[in-house]
């Protein structure tokens, strides 16, 4: 018997938060982060995810392929002046900025695999900036192996 690399995906979601949305048949979770410059960093200006995908049958991930981290992003308003970082297990992986616009976009980042194990995402603003920002649908999709008969 050999075995293929086949696509599969996560959705990363925060099992605190409970009240998530039923929108068009799907769960939704939605995160907003805003930079208060009278604050110091903290919760208002970040969020981390835990996530593993060792508990997800079969185990067998391809760390040899790239994997992508999908997600929407966008101002909460017009004014809204921020930048933000999305970090892997500590490693920088994305970042972008808006200004003057509400329109919500989707990123599609290749990543490098290093998603064995237990792993933590972290979204992050950078110091600075104004407004606040909703991020929403994290997905992180990979390769894993699965038996096959060749028939």
């Amino acid at each position: 018997m050999s075995v293929l690399s086949v696509a599969d995906y996560i959705q990363i979601r925060d099992p605190k938060v409970d009240g998530a949305d039923f929108h068009s048949g799907r769960i939704h979770q939605s995160y907003q982060l805003k930079f208060m410059p009278d604050q110091s960093v903290g919760d208002l200006s970040e969020k981390t995810f835990t996530f593993s995908l060792q508990n997800l049958p079969p185990t067998n991930i391809d760390s040899s392929q790239p994997a992508i981290l999908a997600f929407r992003v966008g101002p909460d308003t017009v004014q809204t002046k921020l930048g933000f970082h999305v970090f892997l297990n500590g490693t920088d992986v994305f970042n972008a900025s808006f200004a003057n616009s509400t329109t919500f976009r989707t990123f599609h980042e290749m990543i490098e695999p290093a998603i064995g194990g237990t792993s933590t995402l972290l979204f992050k603003l950078d110091k600075g900036g104004v407004g606040s920002m909703t991020f929403a649908d994290v997905v992180l999709w990979y390769k894993r192996f699965v038996p096959y008969s060749g028939k």
